[in-house]
């Protein structure tokens, strides 16, 4: 689910009023059917915990809350399958986010600094969508499917 809130609305007792909704014990206790909030600007996207959907393709968000007391941002980074966005990693990125389970990436060239602290392994990618505007950055070209045995 997503909503978009007007800006005179408080976004975070929105949140929390979508959350505490799951918090009973027929969502918790009984089904262990768990949900999470991101919050990005004036938006809450709404999705349940699936054993391993992370296919987040934006900006990083502002915040993370979620019904299951182990879930953080730190958690769902380190899940993320996917990046769909070429320029993700070309923002500010704070060190405690990696993500070493990349099957899915788009990516533009050239690659900055902080792509390989970002992401250290592509042991597990077997898609790779490139995109380059200039020939020169061939030997970073090089560097990613070296580093991704499994590439398709």
């Amino acid at each position: 689910m997503e909503e978009t809130l007007s800006f005179d609305q408080n976004i975070e007792e929105r949140v929390d009023e979508l959350i505490n909704s799951f918090r009973s014990s027929f969502w918790i206790d009984e089904h262990q059917w768990f949900v999470r909030c991101i919050i990005q600007k004036k938006t809450i996207y709404l999705y349940t915990i699936s054993k391993i959907f992370y296919n987040y393709d934006s900006v990083l968000f502002g915040s993370l809350k979620s019904t299951d007391p182990q879930n953080n941002q730190q958690k769902f980074y380190n899940n993320m399958t996917s990046i769909v966005n070429e320029t993700f990693v070309d923002q500010p990125i704070p060190s405690y986010i990696c993500l070493p389970n990349i099957e899915y990436l788009w990516i533009k060239l050239p690659i900055n600094e902080q792509f390989w602290s970002i992401v250290p392994s592509l042991n597990r990618l077997y898609l790779l969508t490139v995109v380059s505007y200039i020939d020169t950055f061939q030997s970073q070209l090089k560097a990613l499917l070296n580093r991704a045995p499994r590439l398709c």
